[in-house]
């Protein structure tokens, strides 16, 4: 009998799980006054691209939008004619976002658990963001009046809190590893760490609780792992202006090789180009060489900046890798050059 009621209570659990489903749904209802008839488009960032994911036209003051997601994830509202886009955590929920057309950091989204988690973070570190403007405003009035003191006091303070401010977000990465949160918050600064501070960050990431973040994180580690000084280069080829491809295996040998990374929309590539032509020109004839890897998609515009910039070397061309090309070394390598000897 017993063994009866065991085999019973069983297959009514089996049974019953079966017919289990998650609900991953979510709704978002916006608010937006005075904007009717603009369009409002509901977008996330993936590998480095806007994704679409919806769109609606604002009709009475509100738009809505529904649909699925697995774990909580940033999504972005864009309006039309508006240039800032709205952030905030979506999650399996009925969320409402009261949507500030006129200043969108002033929106406020309600509904969201992961949202507000994210929201008290902001709180605490926007106290040192607050104080790092004030001080870079000192600093700038200090220099427009030449008082070099006070510059100097400006630049001490301020270098002051900016350690104070990263020692909060890795203490607070460290002690919430387990929260999208703290996930979202390294992928979004993690081009102020190097390998050994990430790979001490992620190390305390439950691998339990992955999200989209996490995932980019253990990639970017592992890129740079590859990238690392005393790493076997990465090999590939690309074709330069003429056409003609060339791997950089074949540029490595006995020269010293300086491989650029830059594009023609890159500010401070540009700003850095004619210190480079500067040294090109002084030691070209003594072993010296730069291959350009150039993160343009505009053909035109990259044959352009290379004739503005006087890029003389002849070994460069557009990164020809693919998107993720694009995207892992701007985020990996993140600065505009590393060497090769």
């Amino acid at each position: 009998m017993k063994n009866k009621l065991l085999l019973f209570v069983l297959t009514a659990f089996i049974l019953g799980s079966c017919g289990t489903s998650v609900d991953n749904s979510f709704t978002i209802k916006v608010d937006a006054e005075h904007v009717d008839g603009k369009k409002l488009t509901l977008e996330k960032r993936a590998n480095g691209e806007w994704i679409k994911l919806d769109s609606a036209v604002i009709a009475e003051g509100t738009a809505t939008f529904s649909g699925e997601i697995l774990d909580p994830e940033m999504y972005f509202l864009n309006l039309e004619d508006v240039r800032a886009a709205y952030g905030f955590f979506a999650e399996p929920a009925e969320i409402t976002v009261k949507l500030d057309a006129q200043n969108t950091r002033e929106s406020i989204t309600t509904g969201s658990a992961t949202q507000d988690r994210y929201m008290a973070f902001l709180q605490e570190y926007d106290v040192y963001s607050n104080q790092l403007r004030e001080f870079g405003q000192a600093y700038r009035q200090a220099d427009l009046n030449g008082d070099e003191q006070a510059k100097t006091d400006a630049e001490q303070a301020y270098e002051a809190v900016e350690a104070e401010q990263s020692a909060f977000l890795v203490n607070y990465i460290s002690e919430n590893g387990n929260d999208v949160v703290a996930h979202y918050m390294l992928f979004r600064n993690s081009y102020l760490f190097d390998l050994e501070e990430l790979e001490a960050m992620i190390l305390h990431f439950d691998p339990n609780a992955q999200s989209a973040y996490s995932k980019e994180m253990f990639d970017r580690v592992g890129t740079l792992r590859k990238v690392a000084v005393g790493q076997p280069f990465v090999d590939f080829e690309q074709a330069d202006p003429d056409g003609e491809m060339i791997a950089l295996s074949e540029l490595v040998g006995e020269k010293y090789l300086l491989i650029d990374f830059w594009a023609s929309w890159c500010a401070p590539c540009r700003q850095e180009n004619p210190n480079i032509v500067a040294v090109y020109q002084d030691y070209k004839d003594k072993g010296f060489d730069v291959f350009g890897v150039s993160l343009d998609t505009s053909h035109e515009k990259w044959l352009e900046a290379i004739e503005a910039d006087q890029l003389t070397w002849s070994r460069f061309g557009p990164c020809r890798m693919g998107q993720c090309c694009r995207q892992a070394l701007w985020r990996a390598i993140y600065s505009t050059q590393c060497a090769v000897g």
